[in-house]
């Protein structure tokens, strides 16, 4: 699948990950959710996942661009991962537009609250934050706060930009899985479920900031034809 063996394998040898902590990604879930998304979605998502998007850098690789700084901000190396990363105002502006949408959705559909803080704070604070710093103590329920902090530990081994690609722990769905039992005895509410809409809602936060990045690249291209239109006539 989209994120199958070929990507667990490209993980472990570019990047300092071990092999036995590729494991420990939810590729269940990851698979299951990449059925959901339409083919075009999901041809985005090969080329984000794996880096080869067309970014600045890609495309100065390619040959077809002569200049690889980030056409939003105009300062650093664009990159898969600095497009979260980009802190040019109206970039973060429409990040933090979208982590608030996230939020909701996550409060919507019962996810535990120590879930929902450390998600959304880890998304906020940015790469260089610890998942497990981001954890709190927000129920009695020892268990689960244990099972949050496990999920946070392992997370943290896989990566923030690797939580970004989708790429999550197991412990996630564990620890939401415990919550639902405690809240929702007597009705049916999956875990799974949780896990792969959840996963769907991270494709599309990330393409959310994809499109931004090309409205801005669009909007200035219109400017330059804009500009080169007024010279003819000069």
């Amino acid at each position: 699948h989209i994120q199958g063996t070929a990507i667990k394998l490209h993980i472990a040898n570019t990047t300092q990950i071990s092999v036995e902590t590729v494991d420990t990604i939810d590729w269940d879930m990851i698979e299951k959710s990449t059925k959901l998304l339409s083919i075009n979605k999901r041809l985005w998502l090969l080329k984000h996942v794996s880096g080869f998007a067309p970014t600045a850098s890609k495309m100065v690789h390619r040959d077809e661009w002569d200049n690889d700084l980030c056409p939003q901000c105009g300062i650093c190396r664009e990159t898969t991962e600095h497009l979260l990363e980009c802190t040019q105002t109206e970039a973060t502006k429409n990040r933090m537009k979208s982590i608030l949408q996230l939020r909701k959705w996550l409060n919507d559909v019962e996810t535990a609250p120590g879930i929902v803080e450390c998600i959304i704070l880890a998304l906020t604070s940015g790469p260089e934050c610890s998942f497990q710093e981001m954890t709190r103590d927000q129920s009695n329920d020892n268990e689960l706060n244990k099972l949050i902090f496990d999920a946070a530990r392992m997370q943290d081994s896989i990566g923030w930009h690797n939580f970004a690609r989708g790429r999550i722990s197991t412990q996630w769905r564990k620890a939401q899985d415990h919550f639902l039992k405690k809240v929702n005895e007597g009705r049916k509410r999956s875990s799974k479920t949780w896990c792969t809409n959840f996963l769907v809602k991270m494709y599309h936060f990330v393409y959310e900031q994809w499109e931004f990045r090309n409205a801005v690249i669009a909007k200035e291209s219109q400017k330059k034809a804009s500009i080169s239109e007024r010279r003819k006539l000069e």
